[in-house]
């Protein structure tokens, strides 16, 4: 009987592989490397489905704003003043919904959209949305507000 005789090493096994081995230990190594690849270029991004909401106001009326005051449902910020037909800079919510409740100075005198509620109301998400606020009714001193999405939120 033949008897094979190898050295005492044992990671002489690693170099002595036949070529069929070394192909399915390549393919291991490299798929090994890919998935490390793919998990370590993977980042978590800073948004979760509610939002945050960059909003910008639009005052498409003939009549200059003043102390106009915007909650979303997800936070109330004041935007200052805005000029008639002049638009805001963007303000970052945690969350908006379509409906926002808005009130403005106009001549000394406020107007308001009303109260909203949001209990069933979907969230806008991580966006970029303008709301134009317009008169509907000069007697009851009411707003209305009409969403545009100008995009996603680029945080680059």
């Amino acid at each position: 009987m033949l008897k094979k005789s190898f050295p005492e090493q044992p990671y002489f096994f690693i170099f002595v592989l036949y070529d069929k081995d070394k192909k399915i230990m390549m393919r291991y190594i490299f798929s090994i490397l890919g998935i490390v690849l793919m998990i370590a270029s993977c980042t978590k991004p800073n948004h979760t489905p509610e939002g945050p909401t960059d909003v910008r106001i639009r005052n498409i009326t003939d009549q200059d704003f003043t102390n106009v005051i915007v909650d979303t449902g997800g936070g109330e910020h004041n935007y200052g003043n805005i000029a008639a037909g002049a638009e805001t800079a963007y303000f970052r919510f945690e969350k908006a919904y379509p409906n926002a409740e808005v009130t403005v100075m106009i001549g000394g005198v406020q107007y308001s959209t009303g109260e909203q509620d949001y209990t069933y109301a979907t969230y806008i998400g991580p966006d970029k949305i303008t709301y134009v606020v317009y008169i509907s009714n000069p007697e009851q001193k009411k707003l209305e507000v009409d969403v545009i999405l100008d995009g996603p939120i680029d945080d680059k």
